[in-house]
Formats: C-alpha cells, structure tokens, sequence
C-alpha cells in the first residue's frame, strides 16, 4: 500500500513567489521536514538530545520498516550530511519549499535540504524598504527583544549557501546569531 502524497503540489506548497509575486512570501514548512525531489518527509523529533543528523525520516516505508535517521537518508542520496551544512533561519519566501526548490534549481543544484520552524526570540520580520526584481515586497528581520517569532531554519550545504546568497545579496547581507535555548 503505498504512502500518502508528500509532493509539494500535493501539499499546497509547490507557489513559487519568484514566479508568482503576488503568492508572496509562499507557504513556509509546516514541520520539520527533509525537502528534497519536489516532496517534503516528515522528519520525526525525538528529543532535543539527539542531534539533527540523528532525526528520523518518513520514507512512507512499509510498516515494521523502520525509520532511517536524517544523515543516512542524505548520504543516500549523495547529499552531505548535517555537520556539512550551515543552518540559516529563513525570513520571507526561502521557508517556501516551493521558493527554494526553484532558487536551488534554478542555479543548477539539488534542492535537498533539512527545513525545520523554529522560535526565535529577539528577531522581528518587517518589510524590505524596496521592491524586488519579480514585483514583492520582501520581508526583513529586525531586532525586538521583546518579540518571539516563528522561522524555517533551512540546512544548506556550502553550494547551496552560495546560490542563496547570490539571490540575496543586492539588499541582504547574512548575519552570525547567537544560539542557546
């Protein structure tokens, strides 16, 4: 019996805001998830002290099957593992997997990639103070300690760090925060 219909049409988040600005900023990942060949897996969060290569995901293997953790799952498909990735929180279209397949795609790279909501406290989402080249508004983070907010903490690996960025650059500058619980 097969498994149920993880593509990103099938799950409403196939919008592409590069293509469909006024779909902007697109739908962000509902739960931690693996992106990868147009479909999202669920990925299954066993306690904060398991490391992310560690996760298990949901093939929509048979049951009894087992699940195979994160990392296995990557190198299987010839994708580098967790510790070769750099976790960046996503603001605006880049928590759309439909956004990130096409940006990943489009500069000839495989969207395989771990997206997972997190709280983030201290940082806000606002507006860009210009219009971006398909027709949008973009979102911008701003500082508020006061505020706790929702983002996709995407896992690109250092290719796909570089394509992102390049899609980014003309008003964004990436910026190091500090972690903790």
């Amino acid at each position: 019996m097969p498994g149920p219909d993880r593509s990103l049409a099938a799950l409403g988040l196939d919008g592409v805001p590069a293509t469909d600005p006024l779909s902007y900023p697109g739908r962000p990942a509902p739960g931690p998830a693996l992106l990868t060949g147009g479909a999202l897996l669920p990925l299954e969060v066993p306690s904060a002290a398991h490391p992310l290569g560690a996760w298990p995901v949901d093939e929509g293997r048979p049951p009894g099957a087992g699940r195979r953790g994160l990392d296995s799952v990557l190198a299987d498909r010839g994708r580098p593992g967790t510790a070769r990735r750099v976790p960046v929180l996503a603001v605006g279209s880049n928590a759309s997997p439909g956004q990130l397949t096409h940006k990943l795609t489009r500069a000839g790279l495989d969207a395989t990639v771990p997206m997972v909501p997190v709280r983030v406290r201290g940082v806000a989402v606002g507006c860009s103070g210009h219009i971006s080249p398909p027709g949008y508004v973009a979102a911008a983070p701003y500082l508020d300690p006061a505020v706790t907010t929702t983002l996709v903490a995407t896992w690109l690996d250092p290719a796909q760090l570089d394509a992102v960025d390049a899609t980014e650059r003309a008003h964004y500058r990436r910026a190091l925060l500090p972690g903790g619980r």
